[in-house]
């Protein structure tokens, strides 16, 4: 066995609490707002947005449950895959003296990019509601070039990072 593989991340730091705390908590106000709503619901709402953030589609209210079921099964799977970063690619090799850093800045990433994804699901689902509502008209025109430009980030930067 390889001794870099049977080292670990070290301990959560009281940041990365926070952000499983803020994760998680998006996820379940996000569940719980679409129940607290439902009954007021129209029967149709968008279910998609065009890249200008408009409409495009619409569907039945059910539909507004996909994204809490993939933001949860995101939610898991980050969260189970931020647990085995021995099993995590790398864009340089693991040694003993590296793998602690290496899988705590992956474990790291991993939920920070949980946080994103959660955050940004529950800004779709809301927008889908309030414009279900008359009350706006979609998803604002930055959201999709904030949301690439920073998903991109958060994914590449460790790959340079590693590579100085």
């Amino acid at each position: 066995m390889d001794p870099a593989s049977s080292r670990s991340a070290g301990p959560m730091s009281k940041i990365e609490w926070l952000v499983e705390a803020v994760a998680i908590g998006i996820l379940l106000f996000w569940i719980y707002y679409l129940a607290a709503n439902w009954s007021s619901l129209p029967d149709e709402v968008p279910k998609t947005f065009g890249l200008s953030g408009r409409p495009g589609a619409v569907g039945s209210k059910s539909v507004l449950w996909v994204l809490p079921g993939v933001g949860a099964l995101v939610y898991i799977a980050l969260t189970v895959g931020s647990r085995l970063t021995r099993l995590h690619n790398f864009p340089i090799e693991v040694t003993p003296e590296n793998a602690s850093e290496l899988y705590t800045f992956s474990r790291r990433s991993l939920n920070l990019s949980k946080l994103v994804a959660i955050a940004m699901f529950g800004y779709i689902e809301w927008k889908m509601v309030q414009t279900a509502r008359g009350n706006v008209e979609g998803l604002a025109p930055w959201f999709l070039p904030i949301m690439i430009v920073l998903m991109l980030s958060i994914a590449l930067y460790p790959v340079f990072r590693f590579r100085r």
